[in-house]
């Protein structure tokens, strides 16, 4: 299932195919838990449709909510206040939040931010 979030004024012609096709997000449930996938590029422009689905995706009250950012190439600071904002929001309503697997670029700016010391942050598993 993808969740998308419209952009708004369906008239901003090529700028908004842009970031539409930079940028996704895809949902599926895996029992009472959600599991989000982010593809593309997360910053300013895009961050408020993240915004969207995850408030969407909260309101049907998983039990646990884990964003897989494997196909994320880059974040910006606003990309990590809308993640840490879900994070915060789905703890208030009982529900588990983890960020699975981020991309070296994508570690380092929640390392710089020092977002990573406050989120269950799961790394992809080394392969022997």
């Amino acid at each position: 299932m993808t969740i998308s979030a419209p952009d708004g004024p369906k008239d901003r012609g090529r700028t908004a195919d842009l970031l539409r096709t930079r940028f996704s997000v895809e949902a599926e449930r895996e029992g009472d838990a959600a599991v989000v996938r982010l593809h593309g590029e997360l910053d300013l422009a895009t961050a408020p449709r993240l915004r969207r689905a995850l408030g969407a995706l909260l309101d049907t009250r998983p039990s646990a909510l884990v964003v897989d950012l494997s196909d994320l190439t880059f974040v910006d600071t606003s990309g990590v206040r809308v993640v840490r904002a879900a994070c915060i929001q789905a703890g208030l309503e009982g529900c588990s939040f983890t960020l699975r697997w981020p991309t070296r670029a994508v570690r380092k700016m929640l390392s710089l931010t020092g977002v990573d010391r406050l989120l269950d942050i799961e790394d992809r598993p080394s392969v022997a």
